[in-house]
């Protein structure tokens, strides 16, 4: 169909086209409530070297670990991919007595997880900083996930440096910077799945009108054939008129008098019973 044939079928369907244009609002409606908004929130967990190195079998006393803060980028890529592994997810799907966590736990090991965890470095400065992004569809469940991400980073951290034998002023440890209670709200699932929905109904009602159009012309256009074959043969069908060519050159018919001289005839018509003289 062409572009201009398609635009008049809109003009003349224009019913139809506002019938789809409310039912493309609807169902994009109906899809952003019934999709809900996406809670996000973020927390930043600081590597901390060691109160006391150990370098060459002497150990040195740090005053302030914010200065030494630049060696710690390594053990911090090992924390972000012990944190990313399958083997972290699995245990933080194990059950647990709290009642929030546990529900927390069915949104986040379920088949469809509504609770997401990203787990980065902080790309804006060179500290030692991880960062913990969580996404859940519920406030409660949330924070819940926040908190038990950022509190398995001490926990790796005590795991990777069990086996090498130091003591507990030599171990690299972590703090929390900042962890949000108050999460922010984020649409843009509801924004993708209201254009989505509304694009898919409003060309399938495009094409819905389209075809109804030609159905409707196509019905027109066996009427109007209809009638006129029942035209044609009501015309053939008819008595044609009697006609008579009576030419004066030829000789007197049966009961005409003879012509006169001048070409003129007299017809007589036979009386009958009822005849007047």
């Amino acid at each position: 169909m062409q572009l201009s044939v398609f635009w008049a079928t809109l003009r003349r369907r224009w019913y139809f086209v506002l019938v789809a244009l409310l039912c493309t609002a609807a169902a994009s409606y109906i899809t952003v409530h019934k999709v809900g908004p996406t809670y996000e929130a973020k927390g930043a967990v600081l590597l901390l070297p060691p109160v006391m190195t150990v370098q060459k079998n002497e150990s040195h006393t740090v005053g302030n670990p914010y200065l030494l803060l630049d060696g710690l980028g390594q053990i911090r890529d090992i924390v972000i991919s012990t944190m990313l592994a399958q083997a972290t997810h699995n245990e933080l799907c194990q059950p647990r007595p709290d009642p929030a966590y546990e529900s927390m736990r069915k949104e986040l090991c379920g088949p469809h997880p509504s609770v997401t965890y990203e787990v980065t470095e902080d790309f804006t400065n060179r500290a030692p900083i991880i960062l913990v992004t969580v996404e859940a569809k519920s406030q409660t469940n949330l924070v819940t996930a926040l908190r038990a991400v950022v509190d398995r980073v001490p926990i790796i951290l005590t795991d990777l440096q069990a086996g090498l034998k130091v003591g507990a002023d030599a171990e690299i440890t972590s703090a929390v910077l900042v962890a949000d209670e108050k999460p922010d709200i984020v649409r843009k699932n509801q924004i993708r799945a209201g254009i989505a929905v509304g694009a898919i109904t409003l060309a399938l009602s495009l094409l819905m009108i389209g075809l109804i159009d030609g159905l409707l012309a196509a019905r027109r256009a066996k009427k109007s054939a209809d009638a006129e074959a029942e035209t044609g043969t009501a015309v053939a069908g008819g008595a044609e008129p009697d006609t008579a060519v009576e030419d004066l050159g030829e000789g007197p018919a049966s009961g005409d008098a003879p012509a006169s001289g001048d070409g003129r005839r007299t017809v007589t018509a036979a009386r009958g019973p009822n005849t007047l003289p």
